[in-house]
C-alpha cells in the first residue's frame, strides 16, 4: 500500500543530506507532493547524526528529478553503489534501490554503524567521568595535593605492616633478587643473583632468557 501511494506522488527525486558539522552525507530517494516538506532522510546513521547534531545542522539538496518511482529506485541503485558505501563520509548502510533490513546492509556498513554507536557511548561515559572528576576536585589538585597534610597514625601503621609483609613474601620467593641471563655461543640460559650480573656481562653473557635455541 505504501509503495502504491508513493508512486502517486507528484515529485520523485534523489536527494543528498549533509551534516554541516561533520560534512558526512546521506543519499536517498523521496517521493512527495510538496518539495518543502522538510524531509531529510530515513537512514539509521543519518537519524543518529540528526539526533546528535540537530536538524538545523543538516542541509538537504535535490540532486535529480525522476519521472516515476520505478526509475527513481533504479537511479538510486546506480548512485549509491558499493564504491559510495566505501567512502568514510557516506552515512548510507546499504546499496541504493533496496528497502532497509539487517540483511541488506553491507558488512562494512554494519561494522561502521556499530563502531559509531559504541564510540559515542564511550565518549558520553568519558564526559560523565570528567564532569565527576571536576566536581570532586581531582582536576584542581585538591584531592591529589598532600602538601601540609598527614596520614592518620592508624593508616601509617597499616602501611608499615603491609610493606613488611610484602618484603617477607618477596624474600621467601626463590626468584627474589635474581635475573635471567643467556650466552648465545654456549646456548645456555640461567638465573643469577643481580649482584653478580656485571661478572657475567664481562665474559659475554647478556640479559634475557631464551627458551629454545
Amino acid at each position: 500500500m505504501k509503495k502504491r501511494q508513493a508512486s502517486r506522488r507528484k515529485h520523485h527525486y534523489i536527494y543528498k543530506t549533509t551534516c554541516l558539522i561533520t560534512e558526512r552525507y546521506y543519499i536517498g530517494m523521496h517521493s512527495t507532493d510538496y518539495l518543502d516538506d522538510g524531509y531529510l532522510g530515513s537512514g539509521k546513521r543519518l537519524g543518529y547524526s540528526i539526533k546528535k547534531h540537530g536538524r538545523k545542522n543538516h542541509k538537504r539538496e535535490i540532486l535529480e528529478f525522476l519521472p516515476d518511482r520505478k526509475s527513481l529506485r533504479e537511479r538510486e541503485e546506480q548512485i549509491v553503489s558499493e564504491d559510495c558505501l566505501r567512502n568514510d563520509d557516506c552515512l548510507n548502510l546499504r546499496k541504493g534501490g533496496e528497502g532497509w533490513n539487517s540483511d541488506s546492509a553491507s558488512e562494512a556498513g554494519k561494522r561502521a554503524w556499530e563502531i559509531e554507536k559504541n564510540r559515542d557511548v564511550m565518549l558520553k561515559n568519558l564526559e560523565k567521568g570528567v564532569l565527576f572528576a571536576k566536581a570532586s576536585g581531582l582536576f584542581s589538585g585538591k584531592m591529589l595535593n598532600w602538601k601540609g597534610r598527614k596520614h592518620k597514625p592508624e593508616t601509617i601503621e597499616k602501611m608499615k605492616r603491609s610493606h613488611a609483609l610484602n618484603k617477607s613474601l618477596r624474600e621467601k620467593n626463590g626468584s627474589f633478587g635474581t635475573i635471567w641471563i643467556r650466552n648465545e655461543s654456549k646456548k645456555q640460559s640461567k638465573r643469577i643473583k643481580k649482584e653478580k650480573l656485571n661478572e657475567y656481562l664481562a665474559v659475554g653473557w647478556i640479559v634475557g632468557r631464551k627458551i629454545k635455541w
